[in-house]
């Protein structure tokens, strides 16, 4: 018993103290995280030192990458080159000086196309993870980096990721050991031991030998664009996952391919498949030129999820596919489908040639996407049955299409489809309704479609009547309607409406349209009075209109409007002042001060007048003006003081023949896009504000140092510009197409 006593009492102690370690240890780890926190507030309220923060993490996110396109001399000389992580290096001049030229804390290191010149021990730092030689970052294959060298010495360890040129050799122990992924252009043979056990990925685009088997290690994803070479078991690896061949068009016998494949894609391979040839454990198939017929070589596929067939197009039976397919895409198949050969798995079925008739129990209930780019047959009773069904894509089709014959779909795209409709055509589950050539009376046939919510009739140009629209709509796009619209038409649901063609009076009922928030009418040229369009929009786009401008003709809530030709009065008070951004693309009088109200932010008048263009007053731009587009043509000289000093983008004319004054672009301005042709800068009339320049395509004139401001951080050149480039400007150029 005693014993017992003294047990329980040692227990209790160590609960006792264990628990109060752990009081101790929790006490302790508040008292450090209160002291953490106390550092880090008394950091970040120190100003200083919080706009050194903020200014060092400005410097890294506009120096992480550095693009070099015009000469080395971008990189030596980079101001901020040490805050760069990734450098892509696309001129052909050599890496000098060795050793130095590639700054340390390097990740990421990209050779593109124009580079050409031989690579030394030590010239890629020890920090780079992922080396690429390729034509860009988007191709898959590199013919262009010729030199060869040695990897061991040249590639630092630290990299996870190599992209190698066209003649560079691999042999065992060369690469990085921790390498997971490895592209390749050389066709060569592959020794057992060449790939490190860490790789995982991959992609050899020439490679066209006999494999050893055993060379390819654990490779998990395997790309071979060429490869097309017999296979024989124990080629591939078993722990293979993923195989992409690109050429291989040899047969394919059983355990040919590795036990636990989960995906598989066969681009050129058309030959006869048996049963047994593909593993059990694929769930992704892809087969671009296979036309044979497949009888039950898919049948034992339990796990196949995904089935493409490009070319396929031969006869298939209720024995040719497993029961687990939801994805089937068959991009070239056009045969009859009996009843009950689909899976009934199928969710997404994509027949993009298919213009064979339907019958009942064609398509599984199972399917919730159709796509039939090219059938052209009626539908009879094949889709009403399908009650999982949402979305329907019928591109040529055009035949009649009686009641009930769709199902509760909520997703409708009838491109070519153009006959009259019925009652009971249109299910009243759709939200989506798109007929691009339909343009037949509606009638009341949308008026029980209480869930629509868009509705785009591109080619309709019926009269609606009131009431013929459903409540429920939110969008009407109906490109080329033209007819008076009478009160009633428009339901007051409507939050969008695009009638491009549109040029009738409008209704006064459309000022109750509470919803609404954009209207485009870009034809639409009839004179507004007050008070008709509704207070709630927040966009109104009127290309055409040119009548006088009264006060409340333009709702009090509109935020971007668009007048691209309107050419008459203008006043403050005729514009709300909500009012943010503003396009006059025509306008050719004199712009008076007051003219626009001071809440515009963005101000177009891309003018293309010639003969009487824009002029404009000092101040009768808006001081809240941030960005600014100039006339295309602009003859009027710009005086001191015309652009506001709160313009900071501005887009000069494209054609202006006058000497740019020394104070005429504010200091203000950070971003600055210059003429197509201009006379030469003189220095001092950038602005020191100045961080990005823009010159336009077509600009074909040398560029003076000595005019740009050292606040230039970027320059934007048309790649085809053939001038030279100063030296102290090549690491801010930057090109466009």
């Amino acid at each position: 018993m005693n014993n017992n006593n003294d047990r329980i009492d040692s227990n209790n102690n160590n609960i006792y103290n264990h628990t109060h370690n752990l009081e101790s240890i929790t006490i302790s780890d508040i008292d450090n995280n209160n002291k953490n926190e106390i550092l880090f507030y008394s950091v970040w309220r120190n100003k200083y030192l919080l706009n050194e923060i903020q200014r060092h993490h400005k410097l890294y996110n506009e120096n992480k990458i550095i693009n070099i396109n015009k000469s080395m001399d971008q990189l030596r000389y980079h101001p901020h080159r040490r805050y760069a992580t990734e450098i892509i290096i696309n001129v052909g001049e050599p890496l000098e000086p060795h050793g130095q030229l590639i700054p340390y804390g390097t990740t990421k290191l990209k050779f593109f196309v124009h580079f050409n010149k031989p690579i030394q021990a030590g010239d890629i730092p020890t920090t780079v993870t992922s080396l690429q030689f390729s034509k860009t970052d988007e191709e898959f294959f590199n013919y262009f980096y010729s030199h060869r060298f040695d990897i061991k010495s040249v590639v630092p360890p630290s990299v996870t990721k190599l992209n190698l040129g066209i003649d560079q050799e691999i042999s065992p122990n060369t690469l990085p050991p921790s390498l997971t992924s490895l592209k390749m252009e050389l066709d060569q043979d592959i020794p057992i031991g060449t790939f490190p056990q860490s790789l995982t990925t991959l992609k050899q685009n020439k490679f066209n030998r006999t494999i050893t088997p055993g060379s390819f290690g654990s490779i998990v994803n395997l790309y071979l664009e060429s490869f097309n070479q017999p296979l024989k078991a124990g080629d591939l690896p078993i722990t293979c996952k993923h195989l992409y061949l690109g050429s291989y068009n040899q047969p394919l016998q059983p355990n040919t391919l590795p036990p636990e494949l989960k995906e598989l894609e066969l681009i050129k391979f058309n030959h006869p498949l048996s049963y047994c040839v593909l593993p059990e454990s694929i769930t992704f198939l892809r087969m671009d030129d296979f036309d044979h017929p497949l009888s039950n070589s898919l049948s034992a596929l339990h796990s196949l999820k995904t089935l493409f067939l490009s070319r396929f197009n031969q006869e298939i039976s209720i024995q040719t596919f497993p029961h687990s397919i939801e994805k089937f895409c068959f991009f070239s198949f056009n045969r009859v489908i009996k009843p009950n050969v689909l899976p009934p798995s199928i969710t997404e079925l994509f027949l993009y040639t298919f213009n064979q008739p339907l019958s009942d129990g064609v398509l599984p209930e199972s399917i919730s996407f159709l796509r039939m780019n090219h059938l052209n047959h009626p539908l009879s009773n094949s889709l009403s049955t399908l009650h999982s069904f949402k979305t329907l894509y019928l591109q040529r089709f055009n035949q009649v299409i009686e009641p009930n014959e769709l199902p509760s779909i909520t997703k409708l795209n009838l491109y070519t489809f153009n006959h009259p409709l019925s009652e009971g055509v249109l299910p009243e589950s759709i939200t989506f309704l798109r007929m691009k050539d339909f343009n037949h009376p509606l009638s009341n046939y949308l008026s029980t479609l209480h869930s629509l919510k868009t509705l785009n009739l591109q080619s309709f140009n019926q009269i609606i009547k009131p009431n013929e629209l459903p409540p429920s709509i939110t969008e009407l796009i109906l490109y080329a309607y033209n007819h008076p619209l009478s009160d009633g038409v428009l339901p007051e649901s409507i939050t969008s409406i695009c009638m491009n063609k549109f040029n009738h009076p409008l209704p006064n009922s459309l000022s109750t349209l509470h919803s609404l928030k954009t209207l485009n009418l870009q034809r639409f040229n009839q004179n507004l009075k007050p008070n008709v369009l509704p207070p709630s929009i927040t966009e109104l786009i009127l290309h055409e209109y040119n009548h006088p401008l009264e006060p409340q003709v333009i709702p009090p809530n509109v935020e971007h409007l668009e007048l691209a030709l309107y050419n008459c009065n203008l006043g403050k008070h005729l514009f709300p002042n909500t009012l943010q951004y503003l396009v006059m693309s025509n306008y050719s009088n004199e712009l008076l001060e007051n003219d626009l109200p001071s809440s515009i932010t963005e101000l177009n008048i891309e003018s293309n007048y010639t003969s009487n263009p824009i002029r404009f007053q000092i101040n009768s731009i808006p001081p809240s003006v941030k960005k600014l587009i100039l006339p295309i043509d602009h003859s009027q000289p710009l005086q001191v003081g015309t652009i506001p000093n709160s313009v900071v983008d501005l887009e000069l004319p494209r054609h202006y023949s006058h000497p740019l004054q020394v104070g005429a672009i504010p200091n203000s301005v950070t971003h600055l896009t210059l003429p197509k042709v201009f006379s030469p800068l003189q220095v001092g009339v950038l602005p020191e504000s100045l961080t990005k320049l823009t010159f336009r395509k077509g600009f074909d004139q040398p560029i003076d140092p000595a005019t740009i401001p050292q606040s230039v951080t970027q320059i934007l050149l048309p790649n085809y510009y053939k001038h030279p480039i100063p030296k102290s400007l090549l690491n801010i150029i930057k090109t466009f197409e």
